[in-house]
């Protein structure tokens, strides 16, 4: 179902009134009218159900639907009887996961139009971390300040996927700092970040660089031991990634793997590497 993102919470009426460019997506995309139920995604991170109940040329009127909820990974729901809770809790409730496993994307930046694409197709397949990375080959346009543009693409793709996934896109940052980013999610703490550090696998982590040699004959099948609960994947830009780059990432316990299939855009090659992935991790019990 498709959902709307709010930038508001819900008054202690239950109500979110929707102005401007929402307002329009509601009636004119989604031709929402009195009495429809749409999911909407609160500032929180929570996706409840709400009902139109009111519409004027300037806004539409949602209410929370009383006694019903809109579970999510964690097992929080929210409902109107639980609205003053709602209100009130800042705990990070997002949903990150897809059947269990969190999807993170470490994507080297392309320019920006690819890199945008890349941004959407990630949000709709249900990535719960995009970390853009400043690379040796990123181009000089990827020094541009886009957060204001990737959070719109981020809210637009959430809307029209109706992704259960709260996606976060970080700030473009060095490879250390994105490496840094994973160690404190997955791996063990060292004084030697890029010699000892490997992925936690009592904590189901693993790590994966698409490679475009086709000398690398890594198993996918053979690497995913148990059960994914955390799934990172590494991606170049359009000139790659550098070789001093790959060394960091292999010993920082990235994994190269190769998809024996024809020369991947870089665009493109992130949707193929997340979509392999996800496959892997729900078919888990199937194939193992």
């Amino acid at each position: 179902m498709r959902q709307l993102v709010s930038a508001k919470m819900p008054d202690k009426r239950g109500i979110i009134r929707v102005f401007d460019k929402d307002c329009r997506y509601l009636q004119q995309v989604l031709r929402l009218k009195r009495g429809d139920i749409l999911d909407v995604r609160i500032p929180n991170g929570s996706l409840v159900s709400m009902q139109a109940v009111g519409f004027t040329k300037k806004y539409v009127e949602l209410k929370l639907v009383e006694g019903s909820s809109k579970s999510i990974e964690r097992g929080i729901s929210a409902t109107l009887l639980q609205s003053k809770q709602l209100l009130s809790n800042d705990e990070d409730i997002a949903s990150t996961k897809i059947g269990g496993c969190e999807y993170w994307l470490f994507q080297f930046m392309t320019r920006p139009q690819k890199m945008d694409v890349i941004i959407r197709q990630a949000v709709e397949c249900g990535v719960a971390y995009i970390v853009p990375i400043k690379g040796e080959y990123s181009p000089v346009s990827a020094e541009k300040d886009r957060s204001v543009r990737w959070n719109r693409i981020v809210k637009e793709a959430l809307q029209q996927s109706g992704s259960s996934v709260a996606t976060q896109i970080l700030e473009p940052q060095t490879l250390e700092q994105s490496l840094e980013v994973w160690r404190k999610k997955c791996c063990e703490c060292s004084k030697d970040v890029y010699n000892t550090n490997k992925p936690d696998l009592t904590n189901n982590c693993y790590s994966f660089i698409l490679h475009e040699d086709p000398e690398i004959q890594t198993s996918l099948f053979s690497k995913i031991t148990v059960k994914p609960k955390k799934l990172a994947l590494a991606v170049g830009c359009e000139g790659g990634i550098d070789a001093e780059e790959l060394r960091k990432l292999t010993s920082f316990g990235f994994e190269k793997i190769h998809f024996n299939t024809n020369i991947l855009r870089a665009e493109t090659a992130s949707l193929y590497g997340i979509s392999v992935l996800q496959f892997l991790s729900m078919e888990f019990e199937s194939w193992k």
